[in-house]
C-alpha cells in the first residue's frame, strides 16, 4: 500500500479535517496506507505527461494542451501512444481505438473526439458514448471507452510524490436532463489492461455542467467549463521502472449522452519538501477534506 494526494498549489503534509496528522504508515490490514487529498480548486497548473512517458528526473514535469489533435470532421487514424505520445483510447470491450472525430459538439455521433470551435487549433480530447458499434455496443451504464496516459518512473529511485492539474470541457448537450462524469481512476501496473485501479474523488472527475432536452453544441471554452481539477499524491513509494496509469472512463448512459473532454493536463512530479516546508503546507491545507485509499502492495 501506499500514497496519498494533495492539490497542487498548497505545501502541506497530510492532516485529518482538524488538522491532526494522518500517519499514512500506520499498520492495517495492508502494509502501506494511500490517502488520497483533493481540494475543489487547484491554482496551479503545471507542466505535463503521456502513457508510457519515461520519467528520469526528480523534479519531472509535462505539459499536454491537445492542440496537435485534427481538426476534420471526417474520422482519422488514431494510434495508442503515437498520436499523442504516451496517450491511449481503449472501448469498453478493451481493443484500442481505430479512429478520432474532431468535433464542435454539433454531432451525436459516438465516437472519441478531438473538441473545439470549427476551425480552432484549440483541441480538447473527448468522447460522446453511445450503444453505438464505434464502442462495441455497449450495455446502458456500461463503460464505453476510457481516456488514459501512463508514466514510467526510470529515475533509479521511488517517487514519493506527484501530482497533477487539468480542466474539463462539455462540447455537447446531448438532449439529457441528467448531468454525466467522465471519472477517473489511477492505478500501477505493467499495461492499461493489469493495473489495479483505484477511484478518484469529485475534483478528478469531469461532471457535464450543462443539462436540457434540447440537444445542442456547447462552448467549452465558456459554459462547459469546468476549471480546477486535480489533485496531489504524497507518500505513493513508486517503485523504479513501475508504471503509474491515469484513466477516464465514459459510460453508455441512460438516454443521450453529452460530449465531455479533457484539456490543458499538467503533470508533475515533486521533490519531497524539507520539515519547515511540511509544516507551513500542514497548516495550509488544514481545512481540506481528504479521500484515504488503500492499493495492495
Amino acid at each position: 500500500m501506499r500514497g496519498s494526494c494533495f492539490p497542487p498549489k498548497v505545501l502541506a503534509e497530510d492532516t485529518g479535517p482538524a488538522g491532526a496528522p494522518i500517519d499514512l504508515h500506520s499498520e492495517g490490514p495492508f502494509p502501506m496506507k494511500k490517502t488520497l487529498l483533493t481540494a475543489a480548486a487547484l491554482l496551479a497548473v503545471l507542466p505535463a505527461a503521456q502513457a508510457q512517458i519515461s520519467i528520469t528526473d526528480p523534479a519531472f514535469t509535462y505539459t499536454q494542451n491537445f492542440d496537435s489533435l485534427t481538426t476534420a470532421t471526417t474520422a482519422q487514424p488514431w494510434a495508442n501512444n503515437s498520436t499523442l505520445p504516451g496517450w491511449s483510447l481503449f472501448i469498453g470491450n478493451g481493443n484500442a481505438a481505430p479512429t478520432l472525430l474532431g468535433g464542435t459538439g454539433s454531432s451525436n455521433t459516438g465516437s472519441f473526439y478531438s473538441f473545439g470551435a470549427a476551425g480552432s487549433t484549440d483541441r480538447a480530447l473527448g468522447s460522446a458514448a453511445s450503444g453505438g458499434t464505434y464502442f462495441g455496443s455497449p450495455a446502458t451504464g456500461a463503460v464505453a471507452g476510457w481516456i488514459a496516459v501512463a508514466f514510467t518512473n526510470n529515475t533509479g529511485a521511488a517517487i514519493d510524490r506527484f501530482s497533477f492539474a487539468m480542466q474539463g470541457e462539455q462540447w455537447r448537450n446531448g438532449g439529457n436532463t441528467s448531468a454525466q462524469t467522465l471519472s477517473f481512476e489511477f492505478g500501477f501496473g505493467s499495461s492499461f489492461g493489469t493495473a489495479a485501479y483505484i477511484p478518484g474523488v469529485a475534483a478528478t472527475n469531469v461532471t457535464s455542467p450543462i443539462t436540457g432536452a434540447t440537444a445542442a453544441a456547447v462552448d467549452g471554452n465558456t459554459a462547459g467549463l469546468v476549471g480546477g481539477l486535480g489533485a496531489m499524491f504524497i507518500n505513493m513509494n513508486w517503485a523504479p521502472g513501475e508504471t503509474l496509469w491515469f484513466r477516464w472512463s465514459d459510460l453508455n448512459d441512460a438516454g443521450n449522452d453529452h460530449g465531455l473532454a479533457i484539456d490543458n493536463f499538467s503533470f508533475a512530479v515533486t521533490p519531497v519538501p524539507e520539515p519547515g516546508t511540511l509544516a507551513m503546507w500542514l497548516a495550509g491545507v488544514a481545512s481540506l477534506g481528504f479521500v484515504a485509499r488503500r492499493r495492495r502492495g
